[in-house]
């Protein structure tokens, strides 16, 4: 565009030849193709975005912080997006400093440590996805109904599954006292390393023998839920199986196979199926580049186009604090929910009206989301292999 000196837009991604490559692709291209779109709309105030590529490597403090100093050092950059540039958004607090806008799609745990301790320290920095928060203890609401539902005569008994890894910890002691205040007991437990798949049989055979009437797992890595879910349907043990996130990954369903029959799980964050905003975007990324979009490529989409409202909003995109700020302000429909932000986190919130936690349960190899209800594409049903018996299975 002419007339006008462009705004410099930086992109903070991984190598696309690091194990993040696919994701950095999906960043850098949903990235493009918002920008394409702007300027085709006549741009920020009639000055146009360029796009700056700021590579993180593989993602080590030294390469994310070398990029980040390059960044501040050529001081063009009028604000930053990412789905995720590091593995705990430390760069965060360089930006904030900087008083440049900064939107990012993850790490939402480290994001509301660093925030809620000075806020106004971070008054640019904004994260699309919520706190973990809801994971833990309001999750455990839910459990409880379904497992009261599915397991007949139920003793009110858990057994939880955790990695050692701080998320799946902190979620699995959320959950814990969340069972424990609608007065089922903590039966018993196991912890694994992270990064390693533990013998699940043997676990399995654990929970069996405490008598537990739900089975519950923070340990999410895919092809962990589905080693998970594989031991679980060898056992035939009359019980609800919970596996936090872990599900929701295509390689899940691959790896387990007939075991995902079944088993429960839920997602905070994350595109929205079901909503025609959703579909539309994909779509539009495959009119454009031949594919569809992973969330990185959507989420990278939709902040630069919060962003872009934002600077017009203010009235100079050159008063970077000022556009920092208003993105806190902002309401918008994206493909995760209604997203707001929290001003104590800066993270978005959630809830039924906001960015919803989806609940799903897989029939025969497809995903049925049962709540909320107005996102329900099925009921949940008691799985085949606790309906129809009588009196409880597992050995006391």
């Amino acid at each position: 565009m002419r007339g006008k000196t462009a705004i410099e837009l930086a992109v903070l991604a991984p190598s696309e030849k690091s194990p993040a490559g696919a994701h950095a692709r999906n960043m850098l291209l949903g990235a493009e193709l918002a920008v394409r779109e702007i300027n085709e709309a006549g741009g920020v105030l009639g000055a146009g975005l360029r796009l700056a590529r700021h590579d993180t490597g593989d993602m080590s403090p030294a390469s994310v912080a070398e990029a980040v100093t390059q960044l501040l050092r050529e001081g063009r950059t009028q604000a930053a997006v990412t789905g995720y540039a590091s593995t705990s958004a430390f760069e965060a607090q360089a930006l904030a400093d900087a008083r440049i806008p900064y939107l990012l799609a993850e790490h939402s745990l480290q994001l509301q440590q660093q925030i809620a301790a000075n806020p106004e320290r971070y008054a640019t920095v904004w994260g699309l996805i919520p706190s973990y928060d809801p994971y833990g203890e309001e999750a455990a609401k839910e459990l409880i109904q379904l497992a009261e539902t599915a397991v007949p005569l139920s003793r009110r008994r858990a057994f939880l599954i955790n990695s050692d890894g701080e998320y799946s910890s902190r979620c699995a002691e959320g959950l814990a006292l969340g069972l424990e205040r609608g007065r089922w007991s903590i039966t018993g437990g196991h912890v694994t390393e992270s990064g390693g798949v533990p013998d699940y049989d043997a676990v399995i055979r654990e929970a069996g023998v405490a008598g537990a009437d739900l089975i519950v797992s923070t340990d999410y890595p895919a092809a962990n839920a589905a080693a998970l879910a594989r031991a679980f349907h060898r056992s035939k043990q009359r019980a609800l199986l919970f596996i936090q996130y872990g599900p929701k990954y295509p390689e899940f369903l691959s790896l387990a196979g007939d075991a995902a029959d079944g088993v429960v799980f839920n997602v905070l964050g994350g595109p929205i199926e079901a909503l025609d905003l959703t579909q539309e975007l994909r779509h539009r990324f495959y009119a454009t580049y031949g594919d569809y979009p992973d969330r990185y490529g959507l989420d990278v989409y939709q902040a630069v186009h919060l962003y872009a409202e934002a600077a017009s909003a203010v009235g100079s995109p050159w008063d970077t604090e000022a556009v920092g700020r208003h993105i806190g302000r902002l309401r918008r429909e994206m493909t995760q929910g209604i997203v707001t932000f929290d001003p104590d986190t800066h993270l978005a919130r959630t809830g039924d009206a906001a960015v919803p936690m989806q609940w799903f349960q897989y029939r025969e190899g497809e995903k049925v989301c049962f709540a909320p209800e107005a996102l329900a594409t099925g009921p949940f049903e008691v799985p085949l292999s606790i309906g129809g018996g009588e009196g409880h299975p597992n050995t006391a």
